[in-house]
C-alpha cells in the first residue's frame, strides 16, 4: 500500500460526490481520497482527472470516472486492512489497481496490451504502490496462481466464463458488469456461492472483454 497524499480540496469534494452517491464503506472512501487519478491520466486531460467523466486511455481504451471505478471496488466488499489477494481484470492505467492495493494486501492486475500493463506497471511503481503486480495476459483464461479472495472485472462479462470464476477461493466474491433487461442496462453483477446476483446500474457502460492477449499494442 503507498501512503499518497491527493489535493485535498478535490478529494474532499469527490469523497462527498461519492458519500451522496451511497457509498459508505469507508475503506473504499479512504482509498479514493488518496489516489489522485491525474497520476494514472494522460497529458493533456490530467486537469480533468478530477472530474467524474471518462477520460481516454492508449489502445482504444477508457478510464473510467471515479464513481465507477468507486462503486466496483465497493461491491467487492473488501474492509480496510484485509488480509487477501485480488485479481483484477483489465488494469488499464493502472488507476483502480492503486485503488484495490489500498483494501487488498495482493493485487494481480492483468491486461491484454502490452503497452498499457506497461504503463500500469510504470505509474504504480512510481507512485509507490508496491502490493500490485501487472501483467499482459488474457483476463479470461484459467489462472494458475489462484485462488484469489476477489476478482474485479473492469469491463463487461458478457456470458458465464468457468475458467474465471475457477479462481475465485471459496467464500470469495467476484464483481463484474453484465446486462439485465431488454436493452441491455449494465449493471454491476455480483457472484458468490455459486451464483449470480444483481446490483445497482451502471450509467457509464464498460467495453466488453475481449478474448485472448493483443497481438500488436
Amino acid at each position: 500500500m503507498a501512503q499518497l497524499i491527493a489535493d485535498p480540496f478535490r478529494a474532499a469534494r469527490l469523497v462527498l460526490r461519492l458519500r451522496q452517491g451511497g457509498i459508505t464503506n469507508t475503506a473504499v472512501l479512504s482509498a479514493m481520497e488518496a489516489i489522485d487519478r491525474g497520476w494514472f491520466s494522460p497529458e493533456g486531460v490530467k486537469d480533468l482527472a478530477w472530474e467524474d467523466m471518462t477520460l481516454p486511455l492508449p489502445c482504444g481504451q477508457s478510464l473510467p470516472p471515479p464513481r465507477i471505478a468507486a462503486r466496483m471496488v465497493d461491491a467487492l466488499a473488501l474492509t480496510e486492512g484485509q488480509e487477501g489477494r485480488s485479481l483484477l481484470i483489465g488494469a488499464g492505467s493502472g488507476y483502480t489497481a492503486a485503488i484495490l492495493a489500498q483494501i487488498s494486501a495482493e493485487v494481480m492486475a492483468v491486461d491484454r496490451y502490452k503497452s498499457l500493463a506497461g504503463l500500469a506497471r510504470d505509474h504504480l511503481a512510481a507512485n509507490g504502490v508496491s502490493n500490485v503486480r501487472v501483467e499482459q495476459g488474457d483476463g479470461l483464461a484459467a489462472r494458475e496462481d489462484g485462488p484469489f479472495d476477489s476478482i474485479l472485472g473492469m469491463g463487461l462479462l458478457e456470458a458465464d466464463n468457468p475458467d474465471v470464476l475457477g479462481a475465485l477461493a471459496p467464500g470469495g466474491r467476484a464483481v463484474f458488469a453484465r446486462t439485465s433487461g431488454g436493452a441491455g442496462q449494465q449493471h454491476i453483477a455480483i457472484y458468490e456461492s455459486g451464483a449470480w446476483r444483481m446490483g445497482g446500474k451502471l450509467s457509464v457502460a464498460l467495453d466488453p472483454f475481449v478474448p485472448g492477449m493483443a497481438k500488436v499494442l
